[in-house]
């Protein structure tokens, strides 16, 4: 009767060329996060995912970030869940920080959503679609709300809506591709978000521990209601990461995106990482990112980061999205 338990440890050591930035320089324990997960009953599982972390200020909060349970056995396809929940909005705002193949989420992300990606409280159910075809397609809707979560500026009580499209396709016994398509809204505050996203994997089966290599890209629009009048902006992220070794991977990610309190404001951002994988339970991952934006914060416009992650998990290992 007792569920899965593990907890997960995510350090971060950061250096950074600004006097004064979101991540300042230093050592940080940024979260760890404790998952408890089990079957309810032969219909019904639950998942809890607890953090406990450390902001850039030294400051220690705890939060929930996931807590919710999913019917398993109803028909036609579908499969609702209710509680808490990482909204299904593209693939980066799905993983939870630590589980990123990056130090950080891309920066579409933190700008459209917020540092933590959008989450909220409410409902949702997966339709598995039935087709002629016997294409993996499923169609996603969720109903969330949650007081202070940004969703292109500061939220209330209202209703966050969205649905998302995703298709699995096999292209060989080595690689495959997803294709996905994403729609947000608060009507209340007159704001929507649509994302586009494409995963393309690649995994040869005779040298499945040795050989990997993955390409991921989503392009977001986003229009909103500003004190100043209607603002539109976009932005973008494209990743490759090619795994050279059994426990060595190299990779690369550009971000682009426009601000959406003003679209004229805008950010570039080029990473590189390498990660060492010490064992399915423990990896670390170094890192370096040039941002460069045409506006000034606190007199400065450019920006160089250092990284330096070490992810561990003890206790029962959760299963990694594929």
């Amino acid at each position: 009767m007792n569920p899965n338990l593990s907890a997960v440890g995510d350090a971060v050591a950061h250096y950074t060329s600004r006097d004064k930035s979101d991540f300042d320089s230093g050592l940080y324990f940024r979260e760890m996060e404790l998952a408890l997960q089990a079957a309810i009953d032969p219909y019904a599982s639950a998942d809890f995912f607890v953090g406990l972390g450390q902001g850039t200020d030294g400051e220690w909060d705890a939060h929930v970030g996931e807590a919710y349970a999913s019917l398993l056995a109803l028909p036609y396809g579908l499969q609702p869940r209710i509680g808490r929940f990482r909204s299904s909005f593209g693939r980066a705002n799905t993983y939870h920080e630590h589980a990123l193949p990056w130090v950080q989420y891309p920066l579409v992300i933190k700008h459209f959503f917020g540092e933590e990606g959008l989450s909220g409280n409410g409902a949702g159910v997966n339709w598995l679609i039935p087709n002629p075809w016997n294409r993996y397609i499923e169609l996603t809707y969720e109903a969330t709300m949650d007081a202070g979560q940004d969703f292109l500026g500061p939220s209330d009580d209202a209703i966050k809506h969205l649905t998302h499209l995703r298709s699995f396709l096999d292209l060989s016994d080595a690689s495959t591709i997803e294709l996905g398509v994403s729609y947000a809204a608060d009507p209340e505050k007159d704001r929507h978000a649509g994302g586009l996203d494409v995963t393309y994997k690649w995994r040869p089966p005779e040298r499945t521990l040795y050989r990997s290599f993955f390409w991921q890209t989503e392009a977001m629009l986003a229009d909103a209601r500003q004190p100043g009048g209607w603002e539109t902006a976009w932005g973008l992220y494209t990743a490759l990461q090619y795994q050279f070794a059994r426990r060595w991977a190299a990779g690369a990610r550009y971000d682009f995106c426009q601000l959406p309190a003003d679209a004229a404001l805008q950010e570039n951002a080029y990473s590189l990482f390498l990660t060492f994988l010490q064992s399915e339970f423990m990896f670390w991952r170094a890192g370096y990112r040039y941002t460069d934006r045409n506006f000034d914060i606190h007199g400065e416009q450019d920006e160089h980061q250092l990284f330096l992650q070490c992810d561990f998990t003890v206790g029962a290992h959760p299963a990694h999205r594929y």
